[in-house]
C-alpha cells in the first residue's frame, strides 16, 4: 500500500483529481456520462480515512481499517474523498487516512462487509457506488455480494478448507455471537473459528450451518446481519466475517470446533 497520510503536514499543491471531481456533478441517468464518471473513479487516485486497528505488533499499513459510514439501513459503506479538502469538509481535525490508486484499493483493501463507496460524502455532489456496481464496472475484481465475496476471499475453490481453533475470546464478545444468532431463526448451528487463506494472515470467523434451504439473496441478508450486529463494538479490532457451511465445510468444523451455538 501506498501513502500514510495526515493532514496535519500534508497539503497539496492543487486540486486533486479534476476529472473526477467534474464526472461527480454529471447525470446518473445519462449511460455515456455514467461511464465517463466510472472511468474517472478507476482511474483516480483517492483518500480514504483510517482508524488503527488494535495489535500486538508495531503499526505498519496492515493494522490500518477504514472508517465505515452506514445508510439508513444500516448498511456500511467507505468513505472516499477527492482531496484533502473535501475529507476535512466531512471531519474536520486530524483523521488519518491512506492514499490509494483505485484499482489497488478495490483489489486489496475494500472491506467485505462493505456495501458500496460514498464519494466526497459531506459535499452536495457526493455520489453513492454500490457494490453491485463496482462489482460490473471492475469485471468481477469485486463480487456483487458480501457472502460471495467472503466465499471467495475465505474459501476460495483451489485452497482446502482448513478451519482451526481461534485464540481466547472475551466472554463479552461470544455473548454478542450468541444473543445475534439465537435471534436468526434459519441459524441452526454456529461455530467461531480462525480461517487462514495464504498468503494473507489468519482472519477470525463465525461459521453459520442453516437449517433450511434459502435463496442466495436472503443468505446474503441473514449474513450481513450477523456481520453487522458481531463487529458493532469492533471498531479498533479487525473485523469478524460470517461464512455459511455447507455440509463438507460442517463436517470439516465439526471434528475440530466445538459449536458455540446449537439450537435446540
Amino acid at each position: 500500500m501506498s501513502g500514510f497520510g495526515d493532514p496535519n503536514v500534508y497539503q497539496p499543491r492543487a486540486p486533486a483529481n479534476p476529472r473526477l471531481l467534474k464526472a461527480l456533478s454529471s447525470s446518473t441517468t445519462d449511460p455515456q456520462a455514467r461511464h465517463g464518471f466510472y472511468e474517472a473513479l478507476m482511474n483516480s487516485v483517492v483518500l480514504v480515512p483510517t482508524t488503527t486497528v488494535t495489535t500486538d505488533s508495531l503499526p505498519s499499513t496492515a493494522d490500518k481499517k477504514f472508517l465505515l459510514v452506514e445508510d439508513e439501513k444500516g448498511v456500511p459503506a467507505v468513505a472516499l474523498f477527492t482531496d484533502l479538502a473535501a475529507m476535512q469538509r466531512w471531519q474536520p481535525g486530524s483523521t488519518g487516512f491512506l492514499s490509494l490508486p483505485m484499482p489497488q484499493f478495490l483489489r486489496e483493501s475494500f472491506p467485505a462487509s462493505a456495501g458500496g463507496v460514498w464519494i466526497n460524502i459531506a459535499d452536495r455532489s457526493a455520489r453513492f457506488v454500490s457494490r453491485q456496481e463496482l462489482s460490473q464496472v471492475t469485471s468481477g475484481l469485486i463480487c456483487a455480494s458480501y457472502a460471495a465475496q467472503i466465499e471467495k476471499e475465505l474459501a476460495p475453490l483451489y485452497a482446502d478448507f482448513e478451519p482451526h481453533l481461534p485464540p481466547t475470546l472475551p466472554d463479552e464478545l461470544l455473548t454478542r455471537i450468541v444473543t445475534t444468532i439465537r435471534r436468526e431463526a434459519d441459524v441452526a448451528s454456529a461455530y467461531v473459528m480462525e480461517l487462514d487463506p495464504k498468503p494473507k494472515k489468519a482472519r477470525l470467523c463465525v461459521g453459520l450451518r442453516l437449517g433450511r434451504l434459502l435463496e442466495e439473496a436472503q443468505i446474503d441478508q441473514l449474513l450481513r446481519r450477523v456481520a453487522r450486529q458481531i463487529n458493532v463494538r469492533r471498531l479498533h479490532r479487525g473485523t469478524i466475517d460470517v461464512i455459511v457451511l455447507d455440509f463438507a465445510k460442517h463436517k470439516a468444523v465439526a471434528g475440530k470446533i466445538p459449536a458455540t451455538f446449537e439450537r435446540a
